[in-house]
């Protein structure tokens, strides 16, 4: 757009919950839960569909990528690369913060921070990069390691006025129960996890020559979780029974790309957002697993990840990497 001459092939595998071993050669199940799908019988160049068998499994996105350009003379200029989190196994030091007690029913098992947490994310993250590294080299003949773009994690534990969260609102309370706890262990998560996340893989970057994209980190300082506006509401609707009103508000009420403080989608986005699995939905409470409130959960909205696709074009550009 900045460029109206210039032509960009932008090709993205993407793979909510994939590991770094599903970049490389591991296939990953597919959320979906799809058998078939309809796939545009492209060989004949006719808009006639065809039905194929699927095994339910995702590509390792490198083999996905090879078939891409098999059969073109375009090069890779740059790879964007967002990983580890996953690797590290995010989701349960997530799950240690939001329940209310490390026994409750939910798709995901429990992980608690310690002084040992830096000792074992920088010996995962070491490895599964290095193994990155090479592969892409390996299958692409790609030899820029400057060009392989590494998109850093935020600390998303802030509120508005960039003040670590107390856990006292109310975000999880429903549908996760209330918990006293939840102020201790997420100081215990940015002091054991966060804070050294950062610096593990600016240095990790360093040692492989990759370029570290890391100014949408400033910008996330006051958009964590719990960064709230005047009105902004965090609540899931709901209702005990059947014929009673929404509390606090109705389901209707919420605006799913409005303008909000937070960058980091809550159990109320993921919900009203995504809502993959079904029940009966009368009240938003006979999801035992939790498993629609969890969906995209701490992950980042539509605001973060526009800041963070900002925060590459202006590494990009400040590097000449396009050029």
């Amino acid at each position: 757009m900045e460029n109206s001459k210039q032509a960009i092939t932008f090709i993205s595998f993407a793979c909510t919950g994939a590991v770094t071993e599903n970049i490389i050669n591991k296939s990953k199940k597919a959320a979906e839960h799809l058998k078939k799908i309809d796939k545009p019988d492209l060989d004949k160049r006719r808009h006639s569909f065809v039905r194929i068998d699927r095994k339910v499994r995702v590509f390792p996105q490198m083999m996905l990528l090879k078939q891409t350009l098999k059969d073109s003379t375009r090069k890779i200029d740059l790879i964007l690369l967002s990983t580890g989190g996953n690797d590290i196994e995010f989701t349960k030091y997530v799950g240690n913060v939001v329940l209310q007690n490390k026994n409750a029913r939910t798709p995901w098992s429990v992980k608690v921070p310690t002084i040992k947490t830096r000792k074992d994310i920088n010996k995962t993250l070491k490895t599964n990069y290095k193994k990155f590294d090479k592969s892409i080299k390996t299958y692409f003949e790609f030899n820029r390691s400057d060009r392989i773009i590494l998109t850093a994690y935020p600390n998303i534990l802030h509120d508005e006025n960039n003040v670590l969260c107390n856990g006292e609102r109310k975000a999880f309370d429903i549908p996760f129960g209330f918990s006293s706890e939840r102020k201790r262990r997420i100081k215990n998560t940015e002091d054991y996890l966060i804070n050294h996340l950062l610096n593990i893989q600016k240095d990790l970057s360093k040692n492989l020559k990759w370029n570290l994209v890391t100014s949408h980190i400033e910008q996330y300082k006051k958009h964590g979780f719990c960064a709230k506006k005047d009105k902004e509401n965090f609540i899931i609707p709901h209702k005990k029974n059947e014929n009673d009103p929404w509390r606090p508000s109705s389901p209707t009420d919420y605006i799913p790309y409005a303008d909000v403080q937070r960058w980091i989608r809550l159990p109320l986005d993921s919900i009203l957002t995504i809502n993959r699995t079904r029940g009966t939905k009368k009240t938003f409470y006979d999801d035992l697993m939790f498993s629609d409130e969890t969906s995209g959960m701490m992950h980042p909205n539509a605001n973060g990840l526009a800041t963070t696709a900002d925060a590459n074009v202006k590494l990009i550009n400040e590097k000449g990497l396009l050029k």
